[in-house]
C-alpha cells in the first residue's frame, strides 16, 4: 500500500472567503476536496469546512501538475487544478482539467485545450 500524499493549493480571493483544494491519491486513484476556512483559534489554528469534492481516475503516469504557472485562455487562473505530465525537457502536457467555481466551491471540468502551463522548476 502507498502512502497517501496530500499537496494543497491555496486559494484566497479578495473579498470572498478563503478557501483550500486539496489534492490526495494512492495509486490511481486521487481526489480533489475544496475546503473553506471558517475561522482560526487563539493560536492561529484553523478550522476548515468540507465545500465539495470529486473523484478523479488517471492513467499511470499522470499527476498533478505543481510548479507550473498556468493559464486559461490566454489569461492566469489560480483556481486551475491541472493533471497531466511534464517531459524531461521540461514541457507541460495537460491531460486533465477542473477549475474551482467561487463562491460555491463547485468543480468543473475545463477543455484542456484551453489550457496552458509552463513548467516553473525543473521537473523531478
Amino acid at each position: 500500500m502507498s502512502a497517501v500524499r496530500i499537496a494543497y493549493l491555496l486559494i484566497a480571493i479578495a473579498a470572498l472567503p478563503a478557501y483550500a483544494a486539496s489534492y490526495a491519491c494512492q495509486g490511481s486513484n486521487r481526489k480533489i476536496v475544496v475546503l473553506q476556512l471558517v475561522e482560526r483559534d487563539a493560536s492561529a489554528v484553523p478550522s476548515w469546512r468540507w465545500v465539495s469534492d470529486l473523484n478523479v481516475k488517471l492513467q499511470n503516469g499522470e499527476d498533478l501538475i505543481e510548479g507550473a504557472e498556468c493559464m486559461r485562455k490566454g489569461e492566469d487562473d489560480a483556481l486551475l487544478v491541472p493533471f497531466g505530465m511534464i517531459t524531461k525537457d521540461g514541457v507541460v502536457r495537460i491531460l486533465h482539467a477542473w477549475r474551482i467555481e467561487l463562491p460555491s466551491g463547485k468543480i468543473r471540468p475545463v477543455k484542456t485545450a484551453s489550457v496552458k502551463c509552463e513548467a516553473s522548476a525543473e521537473p523531478d
